[in-house]
């Protein structure tokens, strides 16, 4: 029965993943086979992303590989297929095509791109650093973050920590905005080093633009946490009293309190934060 539910589920989200990604697949395809060397895309691709927009993701693959009948080398048409078939769940066909393209010399920045992107998407992370190593020469420095933070995520699931913390940090500069201080901040929780996901938290903060993002209290929380087991227990209490203003039923962040409190000699502040952790608890929990 377990195994009968999990097949209806999994059938459900392979159906809606079908009818809807490829429409925002297709604008990605449109740019990178605009950026591949030619001036605009051939009538060929022009077909086949017109299906993909359609949302007639099949069709799509069907005229891609009616034309690899005809060019069976054309790597182009390789990448557009094997970004279809991801997208249509043949991950073993999309992978295979993917390895194809590891030799491929007329791959533009953007398609090398594409071809990480799928790659990270197969979590086929091997692939996914090597397309991005490739790409990384070949595009403009605005659209480096992306390909630098692939590679990085590559290198961190291929357990190359030091490598990847290079490759995030050399992010950083092209990345004005919170993409990359948040990466590192999950980076350096896992491993363990609180002074810098403080670090990094800060430069967080102060370049988000939505103050009422629940990134914004993530962060707080994150820093909160950090700031605790350095001993900042002052400074802790000030993101915990933070996130509590906008989330108030979480029993864990007064805990979190009464530790902070205690810590710090406050007796009477540290039994009203355990009091109204189990008031919490009790309110979610609906019994005694």
């Amino acid at each position: 029965m377990v195994k009968l539910s999990r097949a209806i589920v999994t059938c459900g989200l392979a159906a809606l993943i079908t009818a809807t990604a490829p429409i925002a697949l297709a604008l990605k395809m449109e740019r990178a086979v605009k950026l591949h060397g030619r001036n605009l895309p051939s009538v060929e691709e022009k077909a086949i992303i017109t299906l993909a927009k359609q949302g007639k993701a099949e069709e799509s693959l069907k005229e891609c590989r009616r034309c690899l009948k005809n060019r069976p080398n054309d790597n182009h048409l390789k990448l557009l297929e094997a970004q279809l078939l991801r997208f249509l769940l043949d991950e073993t066909e999309s992978q295979k095509r993917l390895e194809e393209l590891r030799n491929a010399k007329d791959l533009s920045g953007e398609e090398l791109v594409a071809a990480a992107v799928t790659s990270d998407a197969l979590e086929q992370w091997l692939l996914t650093k090597y397309f991005a190593e490739k790409g990384l020469p070949l595009i403009a420095e605005k659209d480096r973050v992306k390909m630098l933070l692939l590679l990085g995520d590559s290198l961190n699931k291929l357990s190359l920590f030091s490598e990847a913390e290079k490759i995030y940090v050399k992010a950083l500069p092209y990345d004005k905005g919170t993409k990359t201080p948040d990466t590192l901040i999950y980076f350096y929780q896992a491993r363990k080093k609180p002074d810098l996901v403080v670090k990094y938290c800060d430069l967080a903060l102060k370049r988000e633009s939505d103050e009422n993002s629940i990134n914004v209290v993530k962060r707080h929380k994150f820093r909160g946490e950090s700031l605790m087991q350095l001993g900042r227990y002052k400074q802790a209490l000030a993101d915990l009293d933070y996130c509590l203003s906008k989330t108030p039923n979480e029993s864990y962040l007064y805990r979190q309190k009464a530790i902070a409190n205690e810590k710090l000699g406050n007796k009477k502040d540290a039994e009203a934060d355990k009091l109204k952790a189990i008031a919490v608890d009790k309110a979610m929990l609906g019994s005694d």
